[in-house]
């Protein structure tokens, strides 16, 4: 702080630790009278002797004897540099904790680390590395590494610049630092890393003489029987990924969204192992979230009235020079948002990144949310629908709690009250009402979706007897120019509870995880294990529908309200907010009359017998923009026959045929054509002829035509007997041989031109044994 030397010894000798205006004077008088008392060698002795270094450690000797086992006169240059780098910040320097060494805090791929130039400390930005005790030289990627002070490399140069220590001696501290080792860290803690994340919260509010000297009593919100549920998840889950997928870190953090309580929080598998860099708390450290941030984006894509019904495209589709890809690598064509996000399909999540107005809305809704952003001003682009914007895992459950809670953030809480050592109250947290930052029926919306089983959440997503959502991510760093996974999340919750995990690795020190890691595989198994042991025997609870929140019947082809021609199996039911609930008619499918001889339009002078309705499928992007209507286009015209033949899990959906309607009529059917439509009588034999059984009947016409005639056809009772396409287009018809006398008959003669236009006339006659004398009938042969 701002306080000298002498100042810093008043306030730890002489003083209580409250800060008001009366201390502070009391401060500034003692030291005057200090200063006039004794010279500036005699107080830094007295400060060096009082003052914390941490882990109880008051004054240098004690220091020298926690920190390395010596005493205070025997200390080398390296070990007095790396004491006096302790009282600035004692808890945030500590040798055991998570700022030991300077680390990065984002991962930077190859193609960053190009454009940049990033060659040492001074190309990062400052955003970009956690300055620690001890610096360290850190893998960017396999090829590229830089050198990040610590404290005590700044204090070593410090003391040759003020000619304490020689050139050559400041080189061998240098050295020597690089492999400095610390007495084992002999106390036992349990949940280190939640013990450091509150004791870095008091130092900051009370300073780190009080923290380290007041004798505070806290009071925290976590639950011991989580913790230790959460530490076992971990280890146990843990040490399967280190073997199956070289994961080799882990980190969970629990809480209550209805009040923000932590209810647990392990920082790494084990805080301990400097293999793993343990003592960082995860936690609180920034990642990309990947798919775990979908979520967010959808939600704000909401208050653009768009619902789970809609249906977005998950095609090949072009934005700008990026074609981007499913994980998978396949492409699912039209598919609703609730699917496409509880699938975890990228295509559709980019798309709604501009349904949703592009980054500035999504930032503002997840800041308000609860997320805290590395670097909130970057122009992500639409990779931020994909999890491109470093977040802490803290934030991310925070955020999820606002889904759990209905829309209402709870800033996480992780201490209940502070007392003095007298029993004064410092501060005491109750649980408020907290504030409304997502309407509660986009919340709903969202719970509703990450909730559905039947969009194939999978096993390890899913609590027997619980009514749970989830949601996976998995971050990807390019490695000789391919991708491979990096950070794996899941994120679940219930109304009551809600985890976030998180593995991974926590540099590419430790390697690269199998290309089979994903947030699935790795993370979700611990969240499961966890949230199973958290909910117990518990009675499940549902996410309750707010006010406005209604269900309605939609097309699944366009999430629209049915149309008269919606096909019944592409009818399913939706909820909605009561913004957002669809007035529009599902359009997608017209019924057209076509002339089946060239499918062209029918008009009312085409013959009925070549008219036929088809219905047209008409598909069309969800915004007008051309690229994606491409892809739409593009998809449909390859899997065409697959779409049509079931376009949905209910089964086929037949007669209908992908792409607009004709536009041309028919030229085969004119005025003209119909008006000059053929004209046929039966001349021989006449209406009510007696004929004799088995014999064969000729059948003359007359016949009025103008177009040219295709051909006359000669039916017996319905059945075709004989055709004629020559003149004079006479017809023998023979009668069955064996029948009753007196069977009645009925003989049609049908004329078709070579337009299609038909005629026909009927008559009726009478088999008999032996018939009256009559017209002539050619005998049986």
């Amino acid at each position: 702080g701002g306080s000298t030397i002498t100042q810093q010894y008043v306030k730890n000798a002489f003083l209580s630790p409250e800060k008001t205006y009366t201390r502070k004077l009391k401060e500034l008088i003692l030291a005057i009278r200090l200063e006039q008392e004794f010279d500036k060698q005699k107080i830094l002795e007295l400060y060096l002797n009082k003052i914390p270094y941490g882990n109880n450690a008051y004054g240098i000797e004690k220091a020298a004897q926690i920190y390395f086992g010596t005493h205070a006169k025997d200390l080398t240059i390296t070990q007095a540099a790396v004491l006096a780098s302790l009282p600035q910040a004692p808890s945030y320097y500590n040798p055991y904790g998570q700022h030991r060494y300077s680390e990065l805090t984002r991962t930077l791929d190859s193609a960053e680390i190009a454009a940049r130039n990033i060659h040492s400390e001074s190309n990062l930005k400052d955003n970009e590395f956690d300055r620690g005790l001890i610096g360290k030289n850190t893998m960017l990627d396999e090829e590229h590494s830089i050198y990040i002070q610590g404290r005590t490399d700044l204090v070593l140069k410090a003391m040759e610049k003020e000619g304490y220590i020689t050139s050559a001696e400041k080189e061998e501290s240098l050295k020597e630092l690089r492999t400095i080792e610390f007495n084992k860290y002999q106390e036992t803690i349990k949940a280190p890393h939640f013990v450091f994340y509150i004791l870095s919260q008091l130092e900051d509010k009370y300073g780190k003489e009080i923290v380290e000297q007041g004798g505070l009593k806290v009071y925290t919100t976590l639950d011991p029987k989580l913790q230790e549920a959460a530490t076992q998840a971990v280890e146990e889950v843990g040490a399967t990924n280190t073997e199956n997928y070289n994961v080799k870190n882990s980190a969970l953090v629990s809480l209550d969204p209805k009040t923000g309580e932590i209810l647990a929080m392990v920082g790494s598998k084990d805080y301990f192992s400097q293999d793993i860099d343990g003592a960082v708390n995860i936690v609180t450290q920034y990642r990309q979230p990947g798919s775990s941030f979908k979520p967010i984006v959808y939600a704000q894509a909401f208050y653009n009235r768009y619902a789970p019904a809609s249906v977005i495209f998950d095609v090949k589709t072009r934005f700008g020079d990026d074609w981007p890809n499913n994980y998978d690598g396949k492409f699912l064509g039209p598919i609703s948002i609730r699917r496409a996000l509880g699938q975890s399909r990228n295509i559709p999540a980019i798309k709604t990144f501009f349904l949703a107005g592009e980054q500035g809305p999504i930032i503002e809704l997840a800041q308000r949310m609860g997320l805290h952003f590395l670097d909130p001003d970057r122009e992500y682009g639409s990779s931020l629908a994909l999890g491109t914007a470093e977040t802490r895992p803290l934030d991310m459950a925070t955020a999820f709690g606002v889904f759990a809670s209905g829309g209402i953030l709870h800033e996480p809480v992780g201490i209940i009250k502070v007392e003095n050592s007298a029993g004064d109250l410092l501060e005491e947290n109750k649980p408020d009402e907290g504030k409304e930052v997502l309407d509660p029926q986009i919340a709903y919306l969202i719970n509703n979706i990450l909730s559905d089983k039947s969009v194939g959440l999978g096993e390890n997503l899913v609590i027997p007897g619980q009514v749970t959502a989830a949601k996976t991510g998995t971050s990807n760093i390019r490695k000789d120019d391919k991708p491979r996974p990096w950070d794996l999340w899941t994120i679940g919750y219930t109304p009551g509870i809600v985890t976030a995990v998180w593995s991974g690795n926590n540099s590419s020190k430790d390697g690269y995880p199998a290309q089979n890691a994903s947030g699935y595989s790795n993370s979700a198994p611990i969240w499961k294990k966890f949230m199973t042991a958290a909910l117990g025997n518990n009675p499940s609870q549902d996410f309750s529908a707010p006010e406005g929140i209604t269900t309605k019947s939609v097309s699944r082809l366009t999430g629209k309200l049915p149309g008269p021609n919606t096909p019944p199996n592409q009818i399913v039911e939706e909820v909605f907010a009561s913004f957002s609930v669809p007035t529009e008619i599902d359009d997608s499918i017209s019924q057209i009359p076509l002339d089946t001889r060239n499918m062209k339009l029918a008009n009312e002078y085409c013959p009925p017998k070549f008219v036929k309705d088809i219905n047209f499928l008409t598909l069309k992007a969800i915004a007008p923009i051309n690229t994606w209507q491409e892809g739409v286009n593009a998809w449909l015209a390859e899997n065409t026959d697959s779409f049509l033949s079931a376009t949905g899990p209910d089964g086929p959906s037949t007669d209908i045929v992908f792409g607009n309607p004709p536009s041309q009529e028919s030229e085969l059917c004119t005025k003209n054509n119909a008006d000059d439509a053929p004209q046929i009588t039966i001349s021989s034999p006449a209406n009510g002829t007696m004929v004799q059984i088995g014999s064969n009947i000729t059948v003359n016409i007359d016949i009025i035509a103008a177009n040219t005639l295709e051909k006359v056809e000669f039916y017996l009772d319905s059945q075709f007997k004989f055709s004629s396409t020559q003149e004079p287009y006479t017809g023998i018809i023979r009668l069955p041989k064996l029948e009753k006398d007196g069977t009645k008959h009925t003989i049609t003669a049908k004329v078709t031109d070579i337009f299609g236009y038909t005629a026909e006339e009927s008559i009726n006659i009478k088999a008999l044994i032996n018939p009256p004398p009559g017209p002539e009938i050619v005998p049986p042969s």
